[in-house]
């Protein structure tokens, strides 16, 4: 991990089977990322509507553009992540069972590309404001929906 990396842990009192059923399956993606279009291939593209007033319109505005890179079921899920005019990052989800449940780490990479193109400190925010809504809505979200 990079430190100008976001990373973002939650520990998840379900089986592997059933986080990652939460999230790779098509009808429960957009209810805790926000990801509409999903489907769990390799390659498949996607968006993901970060405004949660947008996401529950079923508005697509400003959605980010996202690509599936890696699928390894119950430990592994990778994506591009393309802010609109901007070079992609890339988001890593990890798992690892624990007694009683799951360790999920979330990775958020590829800022030093914005640091060509933006000021350290509109970088910072960038950071900050993504790196809060994975800690702060999708991933309390994710563990509501696989504990629940």
């Amino acid at each position: 991990m990079d430190s100008d990396d976001i990373e973002t842990v939650i520990e998840i009192a379900a089986s592997p089977e059933a986080v990652w059923r939460v999230m790779t399956d098509t009808a429960l993606v957009w209810r805790w990322m926000g990801g509409f279009g999903f489907r769990p291939r390799v390659g498949h593209t996607f968006v993901m509507q970060p405004s949660r007033r947008r996401r529950e319109a079923g508005d697509l505005t400003d959605a980010i553009p996202c690509r599936l890179e890696v699928l390894d079921p119950r430990r592994r899920l990778r994506f591009s992540w393309t802010y609109p005019g901007r070079p992609p990052t890339d988001v890593a989800i990890a798992l690892t069972p624990i007694p009683g449940g799951v360790h999920v780490r979330l990775t958020h990479s590829g800022w030093d590309a914005f640091e060509a193109e933006l000021e350290p400190a509109e970088v910072e925010l960038a950071m900050l404001a993504i790196g809060e809504a994975w800690a702060n809505e999708a991933l309390p979200a994710l563990k509501t929906l696989a504990e629940g």
